[in-house]
């Protein structure tokens, strides 16, 4: 299947796209990436809880003002003890029902070119739903800004299969 929606004919209207994620989704994702790109490169990989964030609100009143305008979703950053293996991690990761989905900001490096021999730093910010929604955005540190960063298809599955099974009853 591909990941692209084919062109439509000259003379028909445009086909409306069908591969874009949900906005409440693309929301969190969006705000959980700025947020962890502000604190620059080279971070280790951090995890986030999402949850609703009218229940946030009514379990932290004190949060509430700051809450009031945030979108359906609220990500909340875990604690990742540091030196832990990702992959046994994310085996063992289990959450309440409370949460609905979770987020996993990871940097990788990639081949800058098919041919090249140098890297280039990439962050993915994977996100997955109890309702199997998933989303992976990409920023590449060669070009760092807000604007720049993609919606990635089939880029990081493994990762959104072990978020989306932690959220399984």
């Amino acid at each position: 299947m591909p990941d692209a929606e084919p062109a439509a004919p000259h003379d028909a209207e445009p086909a409306a796209r069908t591969d874009l994620p949900p906005e409440h989704l693309l929301a969190v994702a969006t705000e959980t990436e700025q947020h962890v790109a502000a604190d620059g490169w080279g971070q280790p990989d951090r995890v986030f809880a999402l949850v609703r964030t009218t229940d946030l609100a009514a379990a932290e009143p004190a949060l509430a003002a700051a809450l009031s305008d945030a979108g359906v979703l609220t990500a909340v950053e875990q604690e990742l003890p540091e030196g832990t293996d990702l992959q046994d991690y994310l085996g063992h990761l289990a959450w309440p029902a409370g949460v609905q989905g979770c987020a996993l900001a990871v940097e990788r490096r990639r081949a800058a070119q098919e041919d090249d021999a140098e890297t280039e730093a990439v962050r993915l910010l994977v996100l997955a739903t109890r309702d199997d929604e998933r989303l992976t955005l990409v920023r590449l540190a060669q070009h760092d800004s807000d604007d720049a960063v993609a919606i990635a298809h089939h880029v990081a599955d493994d990762l959104a299969g072990a978020l989306a099974a932690s959220l399984e009853d």
